[in-house]
């Protein structure tokens, strides 16, 4: 399968970030903890990222753990806490260990993203049969 993720080499440091001192305070982050689902690759990761530049902490949770893994890795490189969970979105008791997991790190949960994957070499086949 193609991948059409543009892969992030590094995460922008504070210096680094566009925007004004003002305008970025409005973002301020600091002190709070978001977990984001389908954060291996694509979306959930670039959100996860984002969220972590602007000083959130971030569960990092995907079905794919290695994936997982580094996307907490690149979040850890910019001095965030960040840890990876392997869940399956659709089974409720791995999101509910999840949950507890996460809050048992960070203490609390601010913000949730759910950004569930989609194979699409599978969607097509699926549409295909309509």
């Amino acid at each position: 399968m193609r991948s059409r993720e543009k892969e992030v080499t590094k995460v922008p440091t504070d210096d680094e970030f566009p925007g004004t001192e003002a305008v970025r305070g409005l973002f301020d982050l600091s002190g709070k903890a978001a977990i984001v689902t389908g954060a291996a690759s694509g979306l959930g990761r670039q959100i996860s990222l984002g969220l972590a530049s602007f000083g959130a902490d971030v569960a990092v949770a995907d079905i794919n753990f290695p994936g997982a893994e580094e996307t907490a890795k690149k979040i850890r490189e910019i001095d965030r806490r960040a840890m990876a969970i392997k869940v399956d979105v659709v089974n409720w008791s791995e999101v509910s260990e999840m949950d507890d997991k996460a809050r048992d790190e960070f203490g609390k949960i601010d913000i949730c993203f759910n950004i569930p994957g989609l194979d699409s070499e599978k969607f097509s086949v699926w549409l295909g049969a309509c």
